[in-house]
């Protein structure tokens, strides 16, 4: 089981459900640069709360929900043990926006409950693609 973490300064409950499909059509613009990559529902969870691990416009100002999930629930795309990437990606433009990554992701969804990835700012996400009960979490003295 792993420990997952979402920011968010939408609720200010104890406890709450996270819906990938408020994904689609709430959110930030980090939000939005995700939904041109794929419009497939998700949830997003950082998988620490170290500060240089995180994205500051995402934690500050913003509650702390966490998450426990079997990690057998989540596909390593950074290793890719089954060769998605490589199966899936056009053989000139690898995963175009909205063509193979919503392919990869729909294939990752069809198995899997989530997703773990690196961003291109090296910060490592994980993606859930169900609805998931979160609780509150208290933030430390450096806000994490």
């Amino acid at each position: 089981t792993i420990t997952l973490y979402h920011y968010t300064s939408r609720v200010k409950d104890d406890k709450m459900t996270l819906d990938p499909e408020y994904f689609l059509t709430h959110g930030s613009s980090y939000s939005m640069r995700e939904r041109e990559v794929s419009r497939v529902p998700r949830v997003f969870f950082y998988p620490s709360t170290d500060p240089e691990k995180t994205e500051r416009m995402i934690t500050s100002g913003s509650s702390l929900f966490s998450v426990d999930v079997p990690t057998k629930m989540i596909y390593n795309l950074k290793r890719d043990p089954e060769g998605l990437i490589e199966k899936l990606a056009h053989p000139v433009f690898g995963l175009r926006k909205g063509v193979e990554w919503t392919e990869l992701l729909n294939t990752i969804k069809a198995k899997y409950g989530g997703a773990f990835y690196t961003q291109p700012n090296g910060i490592d996400m994980v993606i859930w693609f169900e609805p998931i009960a979160a609780k509150k979490i208290e933030r430390n003295s450096n806000g994490n």
